[in-house]
């Protein structure tokens, strides 16, 4: 049996061979189990241990030893059974590396990278941060196993910066940030009014009317369609409005509304079915 410690020394044990003419024992070592072994203890070890020293920033995850017994007479005997350690883990894993971050035409965030080429992963973890968050938030963390290398963030961006961040780990739960990616993010339109009727009124009018789902609308613009024909702007109307009365009507005639909000932030336009009035 044998272990490695933080500092590369190696301690190795075994079961002293049983015959009662063993004079000594010799350690051999090898970075691969198919490598020729080589000896590494300099004199004949009287006790059946040995201590060795390894280099742990070397590209082998893992050292193999055998030993042999020699007689009074230095005969050898076989070599015994491999013991494989696995070296102790410091060196922290190489870092992914962002290769595009951009918006999509429907302003979610494309985000792409190469994960990191160390053989050893546990995991990574994406994390975003707003201007003027203190904080980063977790959006996903993938096993080793099920790495990938793209992401959309639908999160709905308001015009402010953005950074992305990913983290990787290995096994031994070492951590490597990579760059930090700062963007401006292009607001993403809301929904800022819903339910929007049309409805005929007896005294030649046709009524607007909607919910409100958003609380900084300023105005409103009310662009009416006849017949078919382009979309005009009729009125402007307070953000405080939930309710728009059109006078100018013909019987006979086709007519489509759209009320498009003018918030802090992008929203987007909703229009009516066509009626005949």
């Amino acid at each position: 049996m044998g272990s490695i410690d933080s500092a590369g020394i190696v301690r190795i044990e075994w079961t002293p061979n049983p015959e009662p003419d063993i004079f000594a024992y010799r350690v051999f070592f090898a970075n691969d189990s198919n490598e020729i072994f080589i000896g590494c203890s300099d004199t004949f070890l009287k006790s059946p241990s040995f201590v060795d020293t390894v280099f742990l920033g070397s590209l082998t995850n893992d050292i193999y030893y055998k030993v042999i017994a020699l007689d009074n007479n230095y005969n050898q005997s076989e070599f015994s059974r491999v013991l494989k350690l696995e070296k102790p883990d410091t060196i922290p894993p190489a870092k992914a590396v962002f290769v595009y971050v951009g918006q999509d035409s429907l302003k979610n965030m494309q985000i792409r990278w190469e994960n990191s080429p160390s053989t050893d992963l546990q995991k990574v973890e994406l994390y975003r941060k707003l201007e003027g968050e203190g904080e980063w938030t977790m959006l996903k963390k993938w096993s080793a196993d099920s790495l990938v290398e793209e992401f959309y963030d639908d999160y709905a961006f308001k015009g402010e910066y953005v950074s992305y961040q990913l983290i990787t780990y290995d096994r031994s739960n070492d951590s490597t940030p990579s760059e930090m990616v700062p963007i401006k993010g292009k607001a993403k339109p809301i929904d800022a009014i819903a339910n929007l009727k049309l409805i005929k009124e007896e005294n030649g009018v046709l009524q607007l009317y909607w919910d409100k789902k958003y609380s900084n609308i300023d105005k409103y613009y009310i662009y009416k369609c006849v017949d078919g024909n382009a979309p005009k702007l009729i009125k402007t109307i307070s953000g405080k409005e939930r309710v728009f009365k059109d006078k100018s009507i013909q019987k006979g005639k086709t007519y489509k509304y759209i009320v498009f909000p003018v918030a802090d932030i992008p929203a987007r336009s909703v229009s009516t079915d066509e009626i005949i009035y």
